[in-house]
């Protein structure tokens, strides 16, 4: 990896895997050691509306609070915002009511793009793109969904990390089980130019025993990619729902943030933290 990384792009091998929890983790780390930080969401579904801005989801507000970004709307921190009715997402330009983009539901936070005009796709392709290009600062970008859910018409996995050109970090979601499938599937499916950015995957929500360790080394052995680490259910979070609450479980945000980014930046190689987060813990 280069001294000066460029940034990061978090994808998960499943809806529901911690990506933002990771994205914020690292954004912390970064602000914490005075360096710069941006990050960006190509497409994000409204399912904890904000009280602070009810077109955003919490999650990116809070992504951009741990990154230190006061007005999100301003430094474009997400591409697209989808308003989900039951199977069916009525998907905006952030900021621009003007335009209204009728599509589907892949998965609890996942967009289907197929069923899109070509000139809407294309609307939408371009904007994530031109997005994407004006970030020349240090970039931490979130997938959503499931990193190989679809893999020809959208522009939140595979799309973005190919545009992004970022080293990929892959999230295992373990609480539920099933995260080793997930990591070897991520790879059979995933494009050969998405998938060969990857440079490693993060086991959240595992304890760190020997079977998990076992199970690490096989999939390290079929994947070719590294385990950059394994993180333990964080015990403030335990018994959260899972699109989490609108009120911190500390007494703010911010002692909020560096207790995420203390938790999995203490369960993380230190070399990925320093090769691709630029930092050292």
């Amino acid at each position: 990896m280069s001294n000066s990384p460029l940034g990061v792009t978090v994808l998960g091998t499943t809806a529901g895997s911690g990506k933002s929890m990771f994205v914020r983790a690292f954004a912390t780390l970064r602000r914490q050691a005075l360096l710069d930080v941006e990050i960006y969401k190509p497409l994000s579904l409204t399912l904890n509306p904000a009280t602070e801005d009810s077109e955003l989801d919490r999650s990116v507000l809070l992504m951009a609070s741990a990154a230190g970004i006061r007005e999100p709307r301003d430094r474009r921190c997400v591409g697209f915002v989808g308003t989900p009715h039951d199977n069916a997402v009525e998907l905006r330009r952030l900021g621009d009511s003007s335009r209204s983009l009728p599509a589907g539901r892949l998965a609890e936070d996942a967009v289907d793009l197929t069923s899109l005009t070509e000139p809407d796709w294309e609307y939408v392709r371009s904007n994530v793109s031109d997005d994407l290009r004006r970030k020349t600062d240090y970039l931490i970008c979130e997938g959503a969904g499931a990193a190989a859910d679809a893999v020809s018409v959208e522009v939140s996995n595979a799309y973005l990390a190919v545009t992004a050109q970022r080293p990929v970090v892959l999230v295992a979601g373990a609480r539920k089980g099933g995260w080793p499938a997930s990591v070897v599937g991520t790879h059979s499916l995933l494009p050969h130019d998405a998938a060969q950015l990857v440079a490693g995957f993060v086991v959240n929500g595992a304890p760190d025993t020997p079977q998990t360790r076992e199970m690490i080394r096989i999939v390290e052995e079929k994947t070719g990619w590294p385990c950059v680490g394994i993180s333990p259910i964080l015990s403030f979070y335990a018994d959260l729902p899972s699109r989490g609450i609108d009120e911190p479980v500390f007494s703010g945000w911010e002692e909020e943030h560096l207790a995420v980014a203390k938790s999995l930046g203490a369960s993380l190689e230190p070399n990925f933290l320093q090769d691709v987060i630029g930092v050292s813990v």
